[in-house]
């Protein structure tokens, strides 16, 4: 019984995968490298990709919406760095809020809150930080 639980939560958690990977599927070479490399290890491949999303020339490509969800994933998550294999510094958090202004500003005062209210205490912290920023700096209120 508790094997047929898990086998179903597995198979739930794949199907969601491949739905959100799907969501977030671009026709665009390059929207979709920059998209997929949003949820790289690595903070300073995480943080070029929300930077060069930013770009005139690529925000304004109407598939690049498709990254909200990425940099959303970016801000609120709990991870600060103390989990080896994964790694959230501020720096790609920060590329992540001023690209989510760019491409949709009536997102970042919810984000920041979600990750206001995270189990991190610098995650918490970076996020008030934000929050308590003036608006040119904060993004939407």
């Amino acid at each position: 019984m508790e094997l047929r639980r898990l086998e179903a939560l597995r198979a739930k958690e794949k199907a969601d995968a491949e739905a959100l990977a799907a969501a977030e599927y671009s026709d665009d070479p390059v929207l979709r490298v920059l998209i997929k490399n949003l949820r790289d290890p690595d903070y300073d491949i995480r943080a070029q990709a929300a930077k060069k999303l930013r770009l005139p020339w690529i925000a304004k490509k109407p598939d690049a919406q498709k990254a909200v969800p990425g940099l959303i994933r970016i801000i609120v998550d709990d991870r600060n760095g103390d989990d080896l294999r994964y790694s959230n510094v501020q720096e790609s958090r920060n590329a992540a809020v001023w690209t989510l202004k760019a491409l949709a500003p009536e997102k970042v005062k919810s984000t920041l809150l979600q990750a206001a209210g995270s189990k991190s205490d610098p995650v918490k912290q970076w996020a008030v930080h934000w929050l308590t920023q003036p608006t040119e700096e904060a993004g939407s209120r």
